[in-house]
């Protein structure tokens, strides 16, 4: 056990998704989405380690989310990423062991605060879950926090073996990868996809009439982009912050010499 959480754990959700359960529960949770062909845990590579240990993370439960981000349609990964957070909120302690239930409970702790910080891929699936969560008036939506990391709100014009190439090295470029590469998700995050142009045309209409929980918080890009088209999605949302020489893949990976992702991550938080 950490100082600040319990060992990590899986949780029955989405695709070997983990979760660090905080020992002296706050209420806040905080949910990691990762992009295309990315894991629950390996697109954050030091992150879960480094946040278990921070102190800012103190009371913090920390969940990282894994779905099929390479065979299931965007708006379907948002649905059930969605009706999971719905579980979550209504009552998490399902999702923990009996031991660390039984604490919950003594405690009486009730989760009021929730964050979410997505990349790429990530970034669309839960900007649609909070679409949806708000058109179903879903009491989180409220206070909930979004942070990006290299989202990909604005697509890629990239053709599937530019992208493959780009992410992996050609040895690492298998024909299943680049099946995936031209498969129906890579439809929905090409540049002026309807997917795409459905969700920013809804939002925005519905930010401009007031519904500030759809805005991103903080919006992080890299220097070193090649991937996915960088922008404003909404006009109301920040610019963003700029990680000097961050890829499309190192942005959300900090390391011994490279700690901008963590600093800009819980300041943001």
């Amino acid at each position: 056990m950490h100082l600040n959480h319990y060992h990590r754990r899986s949780i029955k959700a989405g695709r070997n998704s983990q979760v660090f359960w905080a020992t002296k529960p706050t209420g806040r949770i905080i949910i990691f989405v990762h992009g295309f062909h990315g894991k629950s845990t390996g697109t954050w590579e030091e992150i879960p380690g480094l946040l278990s240990r921070a102190q800012e993370m103190n009371g913090t439960d920390i969940i990282y989310y894994g779905y099929n981000s390479t065979r299931v349609r965007a708006h379907a990964s948002a649905i059930k990423f969605g009706d999971f957070v719905d579980k979550l909120k209504d009552d998490s302690t399902q999702y923990m062991d009996p031991l660390i239930r039984e604490q919950r409970k003594s405690t009486g702790t009730h989760d009021n605060s929730l964050v979410i910080v997505a990349h790429s891929l990530g970034a669309l699936v839960a900007r649609q879950a909070l679409l949806i969560g708000h058109k179903k008036t879903k009491e989180w939506i409220k206070s909930t926090k979004l942070i990006l990391f290299a989202p990909a709100d604005l697509g890629t014009n990239l053709a599937p073996v530019q992208i493959g190439r780009t992410l992996l090295t050609d040895l690492l470029f298998t024909m299943e990868l680049f099946i995936e590469l031209c498969g129906p998700v890579m439809a929905d995050v090409r540049e002026g996809s309807q997917f795409i142009n459905d969700l920013r045309r809804e939002s925005q209409r519905l930010v401009d009439q007031g519904v500030t929980s759809l805005l991103a918080t903080a919006i992080f890009h890299a220097e070193r982009e090649l991937i996915v088209n960088q922008g404003i999605f909404l006009r109301q949302e920040p610019a963003g912050d700029v990680f000097n020489r961050a890829t499309h893949r190192s942005i959300c990976k900090p390391g011994s010499s490279y700690q901008e992702p963590l600093k800009k991550l819980l300041a943001a938080i």
